[in-house]
């Protein structure tokens, strides 16, 4: 018996969106961008002389930004409005990220 993907809520992942909810992607990115940022923080903190010109908290919040958006782009759900079929709930991907998630009315 073949066992069915579940989303972080829950719902089955339909087959044709499995692939997407098992790809590393976004959190390969994320790992880079947070090595990136603790590299350059503490060139920062050495008081390395090319990077004399920025804030650590200037750094930080952008840093920070990145790190949102990319985290809010990863799959979470099936998109409960179309079941994963694509509708401009989700932009037509069938799966929406946590934020989203969370401030979507449920379709009931």
């Amino acid at each position: 018996m073949e066992l069915s993907m579940k989303d972080r809520v829950g719902n089955t992942i339909p087959k044709r969106l499995e692939a997407v909810f098992n790809r590393p992607g976004l959190f390969t990115a994320m790992e880079k961008q947070q090595e990136i940022a603790s590299d350059v923080l503490s060139r920062i903190d050495s008081c390395d002389e090319l990077f004399s010109g920025i804030r650590r908290a200037t750094i930080e919040a952008a840093f920070s930004d990145i790190q949102n958006l990319l985290k809010a782009e990863v799959p979470h759900a099936v998109c409960d409005w179309c079941d994963g079929e694509g509708c401009k709930a989700c932009r037509d991907k069938g799966w929406v990220g946590k934020f989203v998630w969370d401030i979507t009315p449920r379709n009931v």
